[in-house]
């Protein structure tokens, strides 16, 4: 079972802001560890952690190349995006642009989903999101 999917930003406090309003997640844990300059909050759903969120005072590298597309994104080894279900897909693209998002790619009509976008969070880390077909219950997301 997997337990959280972790994941390093510049400003700590404006991306919890950024998950938390557009997907409905909330604090469950922080940390901090002074010594190495770190700092996270576990943002998730009830009592279960979701997305650990991590802010160093060291350097961030830079993305080598941002990607460009859906195919651009799926097409490299290792985990590629995060991926939330949203209510409805043009309220969720507005709140993105709202706090500071990008869409990469999209929407465009899915095959098991209704919709689905690749985007970018502030600090360019990709997600997309899915509108799933009515009636499953399943989307998560505020919007």
């Amino acid at each position: 079972m997997i337990d959280h999917v972790s994941c390093t930003v510049k400003d700590l406090d404006r991306s919890c802001h950024f998950y938390m309003t557009l997907f409905g997640l909330r604090v469950i844990r922080e940390w901090k560890r002074d010594e190495a300059g770190l700092r996270a909050k576990v943002l998730g759903t009830e009592d279960r952690g979701l997305l650990e969120i991590i802010e160093s005072t060291s350097a961030i590298m830079p993305r080598a190349t941002p990607p460009r597309d859906f195919v651009a994104i799926v097409s490299k080894a290792g985990f590629t995006h995060l991926s939330f279900a949203v209510r409805d897909m043009t309220a969720a693209l507005a709140e993105l642009a709202r706090l500071g998002g990008k869409v990469i790619d999209g929407p465009k009509t899915g095959i098991t989903v209704k919709s689905f976008a690749f985007v970018q969070d502030p600090d360019g880390i990709v997600i997309e999101l899915v509108e799933l077909h009515d009636g499953n219950g399943r989307a998560s997301g505020r919007v």
